[in-house]
């Protein structure tokens, strides 16, 4: 009985949904991510051509999230799903470091147009969290990426995209770095309609 109040209460606490696009490289992880958050667990995927659409919810807030290709002749449309979505995931392979200042080119060419919504940074493949050369690693990512100058708004969090022998439940770093993003949405919501109502 208590768990059907539960999901009853939940379908009316539901909040704004939210449309997101993931975004980066080729073999970033992006896919598996997507599918982790969707079915909570980690399955078989392979490289994406074009785009999928799947839905999931974080703190009964429902996310649209567009996985779009990182091939070389997908990136140009990146800026089209980037334009109608609410926010940004970027994920780039935190120990792929000779594709890093491709990535950055990349994101920084999104960024350069891209203004008053919310970026997520997940440096994925961080399969052993105890690394000690991690926060280095992340450090040296991000200073490659050299994007402090267009974005203001941003967060990057060190996740892994598969199950691993020290981290067997990959959502528990997931989730934690999407609850930012509906921490960020949701504030930017609320000055977009402040600022309507002036």
């Amino acid at each position: 009985m208590g768990s059907v109040i539960t999901a009853f209460t939940n379908l009316f606490n539901t909040k704004t949904p939210y449309s997101i696009c993931m975004i980066g490289l080729d073999a970033a992880g992006k896919t598996t991510i997507l599918y982790q958050m969707k079915l909570k667990s980690t399955v078989p995927t392979v490289p994406t051509i074009g785009f999928n659409i799947e839905k999931f919810q974080v703190n009964n807030v429902e996310f649209s999230c567009w996985d779009i290709g990182g091939q070389d002749k997908i990136r140009p449309v990146w800026c089209k799903y980037v334009d109608t979505s609410d926010g940004m995931v970027f994920v780039t392979d935190i120990f792929d470091e000779e594709r890093w200042v491709e990535a950055g080119e990349a994101l920084k060419s999104i960024l350069d147009n891209y203004k008053n919504k919310p970026v997520l940074i997940l440096a994925n493949k961080a399969d052993d969290p105890n690394d000690p050369e991690l926060e280095n690693r992340k450090e040296r990512m991000l200073k490659t990426f050299n994007i402090e100058s267009v974005c203001d708004f941003w967060e990057c969090r060190t996740v892994s995209g598969i199950v691993s022998a020290t981290d067997n439940n990959p959502l528990v770093r997931l989730l934690p770095a999407f609850e930012w993003m509906v921490d960020s949405l949701e504030k930017t919501h609320s000055m977009r309609k402040r600022r309507q109502d002036l």
